[in-house]
């Protein structure tokens, strides 16, 4: 019987493996000049090309095919596409399998004016950039220069880091959702700074849910999490704020429900043993992934929102849990939801805090989260969020993005 590390190398190694072969044929249909899909005819292309989906670029894309008249095409690795995060966000969605598949996609593709590489990971990216000589714009949330530092780096990490360096140096701009780029252009302050945009996720309008009216029960009290999950075979000092085991024991003991939505791209590997903690535990509840188009209709029968992520859970540096953006934290504001959040996330503790929508939380008085929700007023913390998401309204801030392409 495998145990779990073992089928974790398996799965990889059925990820990778067709990858790998698939170069075969694909470099000699890229020398021929053979195509891979039939050529797009737009005149005004924004291209949005990477090898793992992030939800907020389609959540991007949609509203620039309704706010201007680019025409927007995906082109993402086919191990990398979740389509629980799109829908009808692109004009053409084009899967590739290898770096010389996808530059037989990119040749087909008419009027492009700008690529636009999402991140992390950067090397398909960086190839995509070299091959079309158009404005490159590199999408970061994450950046991986600073999820480590002075720490020893896992070897994937280690070849990942030049492929985002050289998009940064090389861009022509940066689309930046959070603060992390902002660190990194400090931490090496010889590297050219491109035309940047700081435009953090935003809450999508259309997903805006209708506001609780009724009171909070005590005896009914409904926190719920959206998002990344491992498994307890994972490497804790790596994905430690996703482990959630003693989250669950501790909310448990103080009889507050905890609902838990593992991501779509979350393998079953990780979130197994999740799915048998609920079977025996009344007060925890394990919900399969559900599409971005309906995460906050159904978030929006709970009563919070939970960030549980904290510095002393792994090794990731303190610029990273200091500096980063997440989209759950939008997700709960979407479906109307006042927030618990960690302190150690500063920026977005910030955010929280600044609108008066949200409790805080401290990894060493977790053991009184009930009794700091009992004594906070729900009724206002509801009217706050109501306020933050329509100042944060994707469609009010499209704008500034749509300039910011054309300035290009």
């Amino acid at each position: 019987m495998l145990n779990a590390k073992q089928k974790l190398l398996l799965h990889k190694l059925r990820i990778y493996g067709p990858e790998k072969l698939s170069v075969l044929w694909d470099i000699p249909l890229f020398f021929m000049r053979i195509p891979a899909v039939r050529r797009t005819t737009a005149a005004k292309t924004i291209v949005f090309v990477g090898e793992h989906l992030a939800t907020r670029v389609p959540r991007m894309a949609k509203w620039i095919r309704r706010e201007s008249d680019y025409s927007t095409v995906l082109v993402c690795h086919e191990r990398g596409f979740i389509a629980e995060f799109t829908n009808d966000c692109f004009d053409h969605t084009f899967l590739f399998r290898n770096k010389w598949h996808m530059m037989r996609i990119l040749r087909s593709i008419e009027g492009i004016k700008i690529v636009q590489g999402f991140a992390p990971k950067s090397a398909f990216v960086n190839h995509a950039r070299k091959f079309i000589r158009k404005p490159y714009v590199q999408d970061m949330q994450d950046a991986y220069t600073i999820y480590y530092k002075d720490k020893a780096l896992p070897k994937w990490l280690e070849k990942e880091l030049p492929y985002e360096y050289a998009c940064i140096t090389e861009a022509d701009g940066i689309v930046a959702a959070s603060l992390e780029m902002n660190q990194v252009l400090k931490m090496d302050r010889s590297l050219k700074r491109p035309e940047t945009l700081f435009f953090p996720l935003y809450c999508d309008d259309d997903y805006l849910q209708p506001m609780k009216t009724e009171p909070l029960d005590p005896d009914d009290i409904h926190i719920v999490y959206a998002g990344a999950v491992s498994g307890s075979h994972r490497n804790s000092k790596l994905n430690g704020n996703t482990q959630f085991f003693q989250l669950i024991e501790l909310l448990s003991r103080q009889k507050l429900h905890f609902h838990m939505y593992a991501s779509p791209i979350s393998i079953r590997l990780d979130y197994q043993e999740y799915e048998q903690l609920a079977v025996n535990n009344p007060y925890f509840h394990f919900h399969p992934a559900v599409h971005q188009d309906i995460l906050a209709q159904e978030m929006s029968r709970y009563h919070f929102g939970i960030l549980p992520f904290f510095s002393s859970l792994s090794d990731l540096s303190g610029l990273k849990l200091k500096y980063a953006t997440s989209l759950k934290l939008f997700n709960y504001f979407e479906a109307g939801l006042p927030v618990i959040i960690s302190k150690d996330i500063v920026y977005q503790h910030w955010m929280v805090d600044r609108h008066h929508c949200g409790i805080d939380l401290e990894q060493d008085s977790m053991d009184k989260l009930r009794e700091q929700i009992l004594a906070s007023d729900y009724e206002s913390l509801i009217r706050e969020v109501e306020k933050t998401r329509r100042k944060l309204s994707l469609k009010k801030q499209m704008p500034r993005l749509i300039a910011f392409y054309d300035k290009l």
